[in-house]
């Protein structure tokens, strides 16, 4: 099950106010939300004032390779909305039960991805 803290992060509920759904349960933003599942696949854990370069650019690759994690309606048109390096920033102290992976193992994996993506058009054009 995946889990997340908030509680570390400066001023989080004036950077990223939350909403709250018709049970009257408080949720979480939706970059809080999107960068959750986000550190599955980026491969961290906690965001630092030392790492978060360094998770904003794995997210920046991730999204220009594969689509942003968000999205919003624009006159009915889904439009992507990608991760600044602010918003990361703003994020430093968060913290998710993801599993880190080291530079090398986020890129094995990144090569990965597109080799299987290279694979999955090539039959498809066929």
């Amino acid at each position: 099950m995946m889990e997340w803290r908030t509680s570390k992060i400066k001023d989080y509920e004036t950077k990223f106010p939350c909403w709250v759904d018709e049970d009257g349960k408080k949720c979480l933003n939706t970059a809080t939300y999107c960068l959750t599942y986000a550190s599955l696949s980026a491969g961290f854990n906690i965001i630092t004032e030392a790492n978060y370069k360094e998770i904003y650019t794995r997210i920046h690759m991730q999204e220009k390779l594969f689509g942003a994690y968000r999205q919003k309606i624009e006159e009915g048109e889904g439009v992507q909305v990608f991760y600044t390096l602010q918003e990361i920033k703003d994020h430093v102290g968060f913290e998710t039960n993801a599993s880190p992976k080291t530079r090398a193992q986020f890129t094995k994996q990144m090569w990965d991805n597109m080799l299987r993506e290279t694979v999955r058009k090539e039959k498809e054009a066929k």
